[in-house]
């Protein structure tokens, strides 16, 4: 009974080492965020130190995207 339990958690041991895939490549809710955000800077390549510089983001090109039935949907929301 000991040598069977102890394979038993020998066993249960060595499969929680298993690998398993999460399928991060289609997500479980349906949502999905397509487009690019961009950053600009007001400065050039090089600066001085202590030189202020704006970063600007832009995320206009943004939306995110309901899969029902097989049919994507918009539900990108428009700023005021």
């Amino acid at each position: 009974m000991k040598k069977f339990l102890s394979l038993l958690l020998a066993l249960t041991l060595v499969l929680s080492l298993v690998v398993v895939p999460a399928r991060a490549d289609a997500p479980a809710d349906g949502y999905a965020i397509t487009g690019k955000a961009t950053i600009s800077a007001s400065a050039s390549t090089s600066v001085d130190r202590g030189t202020e510089i704006t970063f600007t983001l832009d995320t206009s090109s943004l939306g995110v995207n309901k899969t029902e039935g097989g049919t994507p949907n918009s539900i990108n929301s428009q700023p005021d």
